[in-house]
C-alpha cells in the first residue's frame, strides 16, 4: 500500500518540482555563467602577454594573494612597477618562491607541523576534532564511557602553489592535504586551477566566507559555521578594489533521513548553485552567499523517485577594532541546506522523506559570533560563540539531532614567526529532537611550526 501511495504521488510532485528547478533555477545560474564568460572574452583585446594580475585568489576566497604586484593602472609608475613584477617572477626571486628552470613559472612549498595534546573530560566519540554532534546524550550507551586523552599530529598539512606568466594572462594551481583521512592517511584538502577569474577544482564551497573563521586551535572550529570543500567550477568578478562577486556550480549530495523500512540513496541530477557578493572597506568586509539545490531521494527499486527545493543565506562580516583586533560572525538561514553548516554535516539533515512519500527540505538556522584580541605582539586571544538548530520533520526519528551549542575560547603565543604554541577550552551541547542531549568539556594545548615564514596563511584552520 506504502509503495503504490508513493508511486502515485511521485508523478505528480516530480512534474512540479522539475518544472520549479529546471527552468527558474538551474538555467539561471548557467546563463549567469555564460554570461560571465563572455564578458571576459570581450576583454581579450587587452594588452596581457606576460600581465601579473595578482588579485585575491578565488580558490582561497579572499585570503590568498599572488606574489606578483597589484597594478591595473595605465600610469608609467604602474607599469614599471608591473614589469619589476613581472621580472621577479620570471626569476623565481619572489619570496619563498623557487624557479622552475627553462619556466616562466615559479613554485613554493608550504605547510605546517602541529601536535595537539587532548584531554576530554566528558566522552564524546570524535577524539581529534571537537565535533559536537559526536556527543553522545545522556543515557546511552557512550556516555557512560567517560574522558580520554589523545595526542594527534593528524592536522600536519603540505602544500605546493604554482604560479606561472601565459600569453594570457597569470596562471594559478594550488594542491594541499592533510592526514584526517582514514586512520593517518594523507587527505585531500585543496586541490585547483585558476586562470582569469575562472577556478575548476576542490577548494572552500563559494556559499562560505572563510575570512570570518574564529582563530580555533580546535580544527573543527565553531560548530555551527558553513565550513565544507568540496568539487566546483567558479567564476569570480571584481568591478573595483573593494567589491566582488562570484557564482559557481558545485557537488550535490542530498542527505536525507528516511523512515526504517525504506532503502534508496540520495540522488541529485543538478549541481548546487552558489554565489556571493563581497565589500571589502578599509575597516573590515561583508559579504552576502546564496545557494539554491535540488535534493532528490531515489528508492533502491525505483518505486520512490522524490525531489524538493533547497535554498538559504548567508551574511557574514568582519570589522577591526582597534590596531589588530576584529569582531566577526555570521547569520544563516535556509531550507534543505543542513550539510553546509558544521554541526549537521553527515546527519542526513537536508531533507526528510515522510511514510506518505514526500520529501520535505528541512528549515535550518545558525550564527557564530567571534572576537580576536592581541594581548601585545606575540600574545592573542580568540572567544567564539555558535549555535545552530534544525526544525525537525515529525516523520524523523527521536535520535535526530535538533541542535547544537558551542564556546571555544583560547590564548596562544607566538614565540617567533615560525613557532606557536597555545591552549584552548570548549563545551559543547547536543540536543535531539526529543530533547534528550549530552555535553562535553575539552581542554587541547597545541604546539606548531609553520614550514615557511614567507607563506600567507591563506588555507584556513
Amino acid at each position: 500500500m506504502l509503495v503504490t501511495t508513493v508511486s502515485t504521488s511521485v508523478r505528480m510532485r516530480r512534474q512540479h518540482s522539475e518544472w520549479l528547478i529546471k527552468p527558474s533555477i538551474l538555467k539561471l545560474g548557467l546563463r549567469v555563467l555564460v554570461f560571465a564568460f563572455l564578458s571576459q572574452a570581450a576583454a581579450e583585446d587587452r594588452p596581457r602577454a606576460g600581465q601579473a594580475t595578482a588579485s585575491p585568489s578565488p580558490g582561497l576566497q579572499n585570503g590568498a594573494q599572488a606574489d606578483a604586484s597589484d597594478s591595473n593602472s595605465d600610469s608609467t609608475n604602474d607599469e614599471e612597477s608591473e614589469e619589476k613584477s613581472r621580472s621577479k617572477l620570471a626569476e623565481g626571486i619572489l619570496p619563498g618562491r623557487i624557479k622552475i628552470p627553462g619556466t616562466r613559472a615559479s613554485l613554493r612549498f608550504s605547510g605546517y607541523a602541529k601536535v595537539d595534546f587532548i584531554q576530554d573530560l566528558d566522552p564524546i566519540d570524535n577524539e581529534f576534532q571537537f565535533q559536537v554532534n559526536s556527543i553522545p546524550v545522556e543515557g546511552s550507551a557512550d556516555s557512560k564511557l567517560g574522558g580520554r586523552t589523545t595526542l594527534s599530529a593528524k592536522e600536519m598539512r603540505f602544500n605546493l602553489d604554482l604560479l606561472a606568466e601565459t600569453s594570457s594572462g597569470e596562471a594559478h594551481a594550488f594542491l594541499e592535504g592533510d592526514f584526517f583521512g582514514d586512520g593517518t592517511s594523507f587527505r585531500l584538502r585543496h586541490g585547483f586551477g585558476e586562470w582569469r577569474g575562472w577556478l575548476g577544482g576542490q577548494t572552500w564551497t563559494t556559499f562560505m566566507d572563510i575570512a570570518i573563521r574564529p582563530h580555533t586551535l580546535d580544527s573543527e572550529g565553531p560548530d555551527s559555521e558553513i565550513f565544507l570543500r568540496q568539487p566546483m567550477i567558479r567564476y569570480t568578478g571584481k568591478p573595483s578594489d573593494t567589491l566582488e562577486w562570484a557564482v559557481a556550480v558545485e557537488d550535490p549530495d542530498s542527505q536525507v533521513s528516511v523512515p526504517a523500512a525504506i532503502s534508496g540513496e540520495g540522488r541529485s541530477e543538478f549541481p548546487d548553485i552558489p554565489g556571493y557578493v563581497r565589500f571589502e572597506p578599509d575597516w573590515g568586509s561583508v559579504q552576502l552567499a546564496g545557494i539554491v539545490r535540488q535534493l532528490r531521494y531515489v528508492g533502491e527499486s525505483g518505486n520512490i523517485d522524490e525531489t524538493a527545493l533547497g535554498y538559504g543565506l548567508n551574511l557574514s562580516g568582519r570589522t577591526k577594532v582597534g590596531k589588530r583586533d576584529a569582531i566577526m560572525g555570521q547569520i544563516v538561514v535556509g531550507r534543505g541546506i543542513g550539510r553546509y553548516v558544521n554541526s549537521f554535516a553527515g546527519t542526513d539533515s537536508d531533507a526528510a522523506l515522510t511514510p506518505a512519500g514526500n520529501l520535505e527540505a528541512l528549515p535550518v538556522s545558525a550564527a557564530v559570533v567571534a572576537f580576536d584580541h592581541y594581548w601585545s605582539e606575540r600574545l592573542r586571544s580568540t572567544v567564539s560563540l555558535s549555535y545552530a538548530e534544525i526544525d525537525n520533520d515529525p516523520s524523523q526519528p527521536d535520535s535526530a539531532i535538533h541542535k547544537t551549542q558551542s564556546p571555544h575560547a583560547n590564548l596562544v603565543w607566538h614565540a617567533s614567526d615560525l613557532v606557536m604554541f597555545g591552549g584552548e577550552v570548549m563545551w559543547g551541547r547536543r540536543t535531539n529532537k526529543n530533547g534528550d542531549r549530552g555535553e562535553a568539556w575539552r581542554v587541547q594545548f597545541s604546539l606548531k611550526v609553520d614550514f615557511n615564514r614567507w607563506a600567507t596563511a591563506v588555507t584556513g584552520d
